[in-house]
């Protein structure tokens, strides 16, 4: 049963870039309203990553996606969480269009994440593996798991369900179904990543569940180890 509770939404990554300061020449984030088209289709993994979460008291979420009301609502149901809200996708294009060729994909994606080591539990990672390279995956995926605490999970999906140029912006529908939609003016065609290369990418955390979905799309969740008792003095 979901629990009554509100969500934080922490104004720094939902306003602006965590990293302001280091690239103060990219534009603040904004939610995506126009869109090509939507579609609703099942979830397998989602309520395994919010049960996952339910028993850790107010969990601390980080959402790789744009801000979407509808989520945040969702969430702040279920969790009563505090939200960090971080458009990667949308970053990465402004990055891109910039001409000056100042920053790389890997030294932004290394500066971008503002929150301190072992900060959160869980992360929501919609489909932005199909837009960056190996090397830029394997980085953002170090800076995940440096932000996750021991026992937190990672949610990932990708293999976008359209080949058409654009960014696929997320809607939580309920704890089985996902919206989706695409809005044309931001994006560009994704890559066909394989699990495999997920898995490996990721090689650091452990899989906990694999789902291929009826629209071609891939969903995983990892588990970063939790702290042995060992560790903990």
């Amino acid at each position: 049963m979901p629990v009554d509770g509100t969500v934080q939404v922490v104004d720094e990554l939902v306003s602006g870039f965590g990293t302001r300061d280091t690239f103060p020449d990219l534009a603040p984030n904004a939610e995506i309203t126009r869109s090509a088209g939507s579609a609703v289709f099942r979830t397998r993994a989602l309520r395994n990553f919010l049960n996952s979460l339910r028993d850790r008291g107010a969990p601390v979420l980080l959402d790789l996606g744009s801000a979407v009301g509808a989520n945040v609502t969702f969430l702040g149901k279920y969790l009563g969480c505090k939200l960090f809200i971080a458009d990667l996708l949308a970053d990465l294009n402004r990055l891109m269009r910039d001409d000056s060729g100042t920053y790389s994909v890997g030294t932004f994606l290394k500066k971008r994440l503002s929150q301190e080591d072992e900060s959160v539990d869980g992360v929501l990672c919609w489909d932005l593996l199909d837009y960056v390279d190996a090397a830029a995956g394997r980085i953002l995926a170090a800076e995940l798991v440096r932000v996750l605490r021991p026992g937190g999970t990672l949610f990932i999906c990708f293999g976008a369900p359209q080949q058409e140029f654009g960014q696929t912006q997320y809607e939580i529908v309920d704890e089985s179904n996902l919206r989706y939609r695409v809005c044309p003016e931001i994006g560009h065609r994704p890559r066909a990543l394989e699990s495999r290369e997920a898995s490996q990418i990721f090689g650091d955390l452990l899989l906990s569940d694999s789902f291929l979905l009826s629209n071609r799309m891939r969903e995983m969740l990892f588990r970063k180890a939790p702290r042995r008792s060992t560790d903990a003095g």
